[in-house]
């Protein structure tokens, strides 16, 4: 049995998954705790997950690079990115776009046709109510104004301050 110093696991039991450094251990290569999250934020037990991990860089040679908090990939291609925000600062809608474009990016090879383009996903999981609506979940959708018809699959959901774009 490992003797730890009582201010040490007073900080150990303080962590919660909102803690990026617990969330990265939490989640680090393992596909079944990452779709089970996926799974509950999503409301779809469909989802498997083949590959998962925490910290990876996406590139941008004309631009802003990504550090996600955790990429996952089902067998199809579609990929989640969760991201993990203490700050309401940190869950911009803008930031979740750029997160969603870069992703689409990295997921698309050079020759290959849009219609291969998998469904992404950008998922933020906030501390707080960022839209401050009293809600435990979001769905925002673009849409064509003109018969509120869905436009290109692209969705953002805040639930209790997770959002995700599709």
């Amino acid at each position: 049995m490992v003797n730890l110093r009582e201010d040490t696991r007073e900080s150990i039991a303080r962590l919660t998954l909102m803690d990026d450094i617990f969330m990265n251990k939490v989640f680090e290569n393992d596909t079944e705790r990452t779709a089970l999250l996926l799974r509950i934020i999503l409301n779809n037990d469909k989802i498997k997950v083949i590959k998962a991990v925490t910290q990876q860089k996406l590139k941008n040679l004309s631009g802003h690079d990504l550090q996600l908090d955790i990429l996952a990939q089902e067998e199809n291609g579609r990929r989640f990115n969760v991201e993990v925000q203490n700050r309401s600062s940190g869950a911009a809608a803008r930031r979740a776009r750029y997160h969603l474009s870069l992703l689409d990016a990295h997921s698309l090879p050079k020759g290959e046709v849009y219609q291969k383009l998998p469904d992404n996903y950008v998922i933020f999981i906030t501390q707080y109510d960022v839209l401050k609506g009293g809600l435990p979940i979001y769905h925002i959708s673009r849409k064509i104004e003109e018969n509120n018809a869905a436009f290109a699959a692209l969705r953002l959901l805040l639930p209790l301050s997770y959002h995700y774009l599709r």
